[in-house]
């Protein structure tokens, strides 16, 4: 029976969380997180996360930034830069649901290119 995981927005969690997340499941090539999450010391990445209910630990984290499109810099385009599920939780469509929260959320911002 697979699990079912809380999906939330990267921004109802403490960014500290998700860099926590990433130094405990991801590579060493992974460690500069912080610098995908922040540029010039502000949040610029928009993202989902997956929490396991019982514990309240995140098992996956879907990270996309904003995006200038040469041909078009007014448009709202973002860009998927990284994707991190726990061992624990793959083969429980995890990527797919934190894939469909981030996308869903984008289009209902008007985001032009996804």
């Amino acid at each position: 029976m697979k699990k079912m995981y809380v999906i939330k927005a990267i921004d109802e969690i403490p960014l500290s969380d998700i860099v926590t997340f990433y130094r405990k499941h991801g590579s060493s090539a992974q460690s500069n997180i912080k610098n995908k999450l922040f540029t010039n010391g502000h949040s610029t990445a928009v993202g989902a996360v997956a929490e396991d209910p019982d514990t309240h630990q995140l098992v996956g984290a879907y990270l996309a930034k904003p995006q200038r499109l040469l041909c078009s810099p007014n448009l709202k385009a973002y860009q998927s830069m990284d994707t991190l599920v726990a061992e624990c939780a793959r083969g429980n469509s995890v990527t797919e649901k934190m894939g469909e929260h981030l996308y869903d959320r984008l289009r209902k911002s008007n985001a032009t290119h996804i």
